[in-house]
């Protein structure tokens, strides 16, 4: 399932570039045409899998969530999708000139989103990355049972 549709990609992006990006030919594929395209539903398809493929990295997010965030129309989901789908469909022509900023962006944002440093909006995911203090006391360590502190393995501070 595409986190967005090809409508979404459309008018997000300059139609004559779309238009150029999926025809072989040097011709310019209509905006109309643009809407039942392949090419733009494969480019589509082929971001969400990266998006995926991203954010299922040490089980952040589990495919639902994002399936409800695409039902959902996120922005943020459907603006990520879109930006890798043109990195896609430049590659697909081997362009030797540099990728827009746009899918630069895109790319540095999905890196930080693997990472954890970035998240989509998942209510259960929103405090995952703040740090919190924790340290062991006494009594912890005690029910602890950590082999460290087992005398058969290790002579007692101080002795020997």
């Amino acid at each position: 399932m595409a986190y967005a549709t090809v409508s979404q990609l459309v008018s997000r992006k300059d139609v004559r570039k779309l238009g150029q990006l999926v025809r072989d030919n040097n011709t310019q594929a209509t905006a109309t045409e643009l809407l039942s395209d392949q090419i733009l539903s494969d480019a589509l398809e082929d971001a969400s899998a990266q998006i995926r493929s991203a954010a299922l990295v040490a089980e952040k997010y589990q495919t639902g969530d994002l399936d409800q965030l695409a039902a959902d129309s996120d922005a943020f989901l459907v603006r990520l999708t879109c930006d890798l789908a043109m990195g896609y469909l430049f590659s697909r022509r081997y362009m030797t000139e540099e990728l827009p900023a746009d899918v630069i962006n895109a790319q540095q944002w999905l890196a930080l989103l693997r990472l954890g440093e970035r998240i989509f909006n998942v209510p259960a995911n929103a405090k995952a990355g703040n740090v919190g203090l924790s340290f062991m006391t006494p009594f912890k360590r005690s029910v602890a049972n950590l082999v460290a502190d087992n005398g058969r393995f290790f002579v007692p501070r101080g002795q020997g």
